[in-house]
């Protein structure tokens, strides 16, 4: 697993890898730039994605960054993955707290 990952690079691979190619909404106009940090994500007035779209961008995420979801229904969907910008730190914080362990077993 890449350990130096910063909020930007997450974002950036969300937005290219999982929003405009795997969820192909690149086919549907949007590009890198029209996708703004904090987009919503299942707003119709914004990226507009379904619950099964969500559910795949979660997969992509746990395959990217080694990580799973402990549980994932409308409530945590709702909360943690509300907003690029939400899912982004999300992601950023559970890599810190995996390299925090690793650095306390090293010692």
């Amino acid at each position: 697993m890449n350990t130096h990952w910063t909020k930007h690079s997450i974002l950036h691979y969300i937005k290219q890898e999982l929003l405009l190619e795997r969820l192909e909404l690149a086919e549907m106009g949007f590009t890198l730039e029209s996708i703004s940090d904090d987009a919503f994500l299942l707003d119709e007035s914004d990226l507009g994605l379904d619950s099964v779209d969500v559910l795949d961008l979660l997969v992509g995420v746990e395959r990217k960054f080694g990580f799973k979801f402990e549980e994932i229904n409308k409530n945590f969907i709702e909360t943690t993955c509300h907003s690029l910008g939400q899912l982004t730190d999300y992601i950023l914080n559970r890599l810190q707290q995996f390299n925090r362990e690793i650095d306390k077993s090293c010692a």
